[in-house]
Formats: structure tokens, sequence, C-alpha cells
């Protein structure tokens, strides 16, 4: 400390070894920094003008980029869609059992957003204003009859079509978590966390194809009449249960699996705020972590999905007078959407697209854009070709005539020279009859029969 009180002496320049060949200068880091900058630049500039050539081969400027409105191109700036998170339990041994655990992660998240649109989208203006569509599996497709394990598990994989970011839900057994021995709870751990139709579910889902996944692990909160020692060996277990969740995701979606833990609180107690004890506090902490994890951790569909464009309806009106659905929600995928092509309903059918109107963003000065579809390009209803009743069978009508009129012809002989067997004339039957045959004969000055003599030799 030979400079002064707070401040440390460090090694001058005078002091480095000397660097053979001269000194090193910045503008080799300044060249190969503009290079880089010159390569993405480039990069960028080419993914655009495929995109560009891909939307016009589509024919749909609109609905992309630009709008050919007026004669000019106008760039259209449409809002960004929020990002969905699906929330599917794998625990619970009855159906209702696991609805509600899934309800619960569900309200846990739409109490922390500061503003919500509708009552699936909410806002956080803690993470830069950023909006989730918060679906869950039981609810999200009602099916028409009472839900069941065949439908839950149905709906997780069309949850999972749409979803840029799946929670996988275990709940932290109360029984695991206040076992006296720790050996009991390894053993409870494989059947107390994941139900069998859990087990079914994330299978299919591996089958199908995942986005985004992370497992989050929900424990209900301790008791707080519970002694000191009661609340050790919970929280003992709870680390336990955490660790071997973190195994589960690890084994089942890779080394970059992602474990969360959550405590699933009830209204009243979040209301508390800073006021709560440190077990509350705790919690606060760990739902924050989750939906920062949600609105600034990367996130991404399954990748077949974006081959289509998809759209999830928010609201939907049905007009009986001229039997056409109204959806309205945000345009997905990565391919601009065709006018001109079916679309499909899940649990609905096939439908042809009638027209399409593009809500640009409120920063954007253009208006709503309408394409409507023209209907000699629009493509039928048929989804299989009607086959004919008789294709592929034969026809034995009029076979019968046929060797009859055939019989009552009489057969003319071929005209051959004489003497000459069956074996002989059937050489002549490529010789013209009238021309070749007759010249053939009379060349040879011999005279012609009609089998005659054959016939005679035969007998």
């Amino acid at each position: 400390r030979s400079m002064g009180a707070g401040k440390i002496m460090t090694s001058s320049s005078n002091n480095r070894a000397p660097v053979k060949g001269g000194s090193i200068s910045s503008s080799a880091t300044s060249s190969s920094s503009s290079k880089a900058n010159r390569t993405n630049e480039l990069k960028q500039k080419r993914n655009l003008a495929r995109n560009k050539l891909r939307m016009q081969s589509r024919g749909l400027n609109a609905l992309g980029c630009s709008s050919s409105a007026s004669g000019s191109n106008k760039h259209v700036r449409l809002e960004v869609p929020p990002k969905i998170v699906g929330i599917v339990s794998l625990s619970g041994e009855s159906v209702s059992e696991s609805s509600e655990l899934e309800e619960q992660v569900r309200t846990l998240l739409s109490k922390e957003s500061n503003a919500s649109s509708g009552d699936h989208t909410f806002q956080y203006d803690s993470h830069k204003k950023s909006k989730l569509t918060i679906l869950t599996n039981a609810t999200s497709f009602a099916p028409t009859t009472q839900p069941s394990s065949d439908t839950l598990l149905t709906a997780a994989l069309d949850l999972a079509r749409i979803c840029d970011v799946l929670l996988l839900v275990i709940e932290g057994s109360t029984t695991l978590l206040s076992s006296q021995s720790s050996l009991d709870a390894e053993k409870m751990m494989d059947t107390a966390l994941l139900s069998p139709r859990g087990e079914a579910i994330l299978q299919a889902l591996k089958n199908q194809g995942l986005p985004t996944s992370y497992s989050l692990l929900a424990c209900r909160p301790i008791d707080r009449e519970a002694t000191k020692n009661a609340k050790n060996r919970v929280l003992k277990r709870r680390m336990e249960v955490k660790k071997y969740v973190q195994r589960f995701a690890t084994t089942e979606f890779g080394d970059g699996a992602k474990s969360l833990v959550v405590d699933l609180v009830d209204a009243d107690t979040m209301e508390e705020g800073n006021n709560a004890k440190p077990e509350m506090q705790s919690s606060n902490s760990q739902t924050a972590t989750l939906i920062r994890t949600l609105c600034q951790g990367s996130s991404s569909p399954p990748k077949w999905t974006l081959l289509r464009s998809n759209l999830l309806s928010q609201t939907h009106v049905y007009h009986p007078s001229t039997q056409t659905l109204e959806l309205t929600g945000y345009l997905r995928g990565h391919p601009p959407l065709d006018i001109h092509q079916l679309i499909h309903v899940p649990t609905m059918g096939t439908f042809q697209l009638g027209s399409a109107v593009a809500h640009p963003s409120r920063n954007s000065s253009t208006g709503d854009i309408k394409l409507t579809a023209d209907e000699g390009l629009m493509p039928g209803l048929e989804l299989f070709a009607d086959p004919h009743s008789l294709d592929g069978e034969q026809n034995l009508i009029g076979f019968d005539d046929l060797d009859e009129e055939e019989a009552d012809e009489e057969e003319v002989p071929m005209a051959r020279p004489a003497g000459w067997s069956d074996y002989q004339a059937s050489w002549l039957e490529g010789v013209d009859e009238n021309d070749d045959a007759q010249t053939f004969c009379t060349q040879q000055s011999i005279d012609m029969d009609h089998g005659e003599y054959a016939t005679s030799l035969n007998k």
C-alpha cells in the first residue's frame, strides 16, 4: 500500500516482458470485429430476402412484413404474440386431484401479474411488460364428455403442440415429506410422485415432440403450528425430493434440463406480503424465480409445428345465419398463412378459410388489412377420393354374345401353295394375300389351294 490508503499498487508496464516483434496494435481486433459485423449484416439481409421470397410465393404479403396497398410497399408491424405456457400435472391419483393441482399453479402465476387481457393472458411489468398466456391441461381443451384419463392424454398432446414452454408439475406428497426415515422416503419417491396416468402422458409427449420443458416441484406449505423438529424434517425431505426431481429431469430431457420448486400457498397467505414469516418470503422468492424463468428464459415450440401456420383462438363467435366461425388470436408459425388453404379445427373437422384480417400493432400507422379468398382457388373439402363401385372388377356382361358372333363368321383359309403343310403356311401370315402371295405362287407355277391338300393328308 505504498500509494496511499485504500490504493493497491499494480504492476506497471515497465515490469512486463517485452513482446517479440514489436507492440500489439488494436487495429487487428477492430478489423476482426468489423469483419464479424459485416458477416452478420449480410446474413440478416439474406434471411430477410429469403423470407420475402417465401411470402411472395405464398401470395400473402399482407400478413407478413409488407403490404402492396396503394401501389407502394408499407411495412406492417404486427404485435408480438405472448408466450404460451402450458401446465400439465404428472401427479394425482384421480382426475380431480390433477386438475386442482394445475389450477393452483395457474392461480399462483396469475396473482403476481400486473394486468390481464381475457382469462388466460397476463402481463408482468417487472419483466419488460412480458405477456404470458397460461393454459392448463384440464381446462384448455374441454372435451364434450366428462374428463377422464384418455381425454387428459389427448388434451396434453394438443397442448404441447401450441406451447412455447411446458411446465410438468410434480406434487411433493405430504406423506412423503413427513416420513420419519430417509429410507422410507426413497422407496416412496418412485410411486408417490408420478401417477400411472402421468407416466403415460409423459411417454406420449416425448414420442410426439416436446417444446421447452421445465420440471416443477409443487410443495404444500409447511404447517405453522408444527414443531421445529417437524419443520426441519420436512425441509430435509424436500431437499431430497428436489434432488430426485432434478435427476428425473436429467434422465428424461437431457443434461440441460432445469427443475424448479414452488410452494402452493393460499390466497390469504399471499396477501400478507412483506409482513409474512421467513417461510412465506421464501415461497415468494421461489414464485418470482419461476416467473422470471418463464418470461426471460429461452423457449421454442416443437420444430415440426413451425412448418405450418397455426392460431390459438382467444375469442370465437359463431354466426348461424352464414354458418361461419370467427376466430381471433395471434398467428404463429414461421411461414405466412395462405388464404386459400384448408384450416383444421381440433375435435371439429376441416374447413375452408373465407377471409383473414391482420391487425397491426398500436404503434403502427397502417390500418387493418383484410384478405378474401378466391372461390376458384379454394380447395375442396373432399378428403378421400370417391371410388367407383366396379373399379378393379371384371365385367362379364356380353361375353357370350360376342362368342356366338365369332362362331357364326366363316373362317376363310389363307391361300398357300399346293402341298404346303400348316406349319409351312404359318410363315406366310406376314405376306399380303392379294399381292405377294399371288405373285409368289405365279412365279413358281404352282397351283393355289386353300388347305384342301393338307386336310386330305390329315385324315
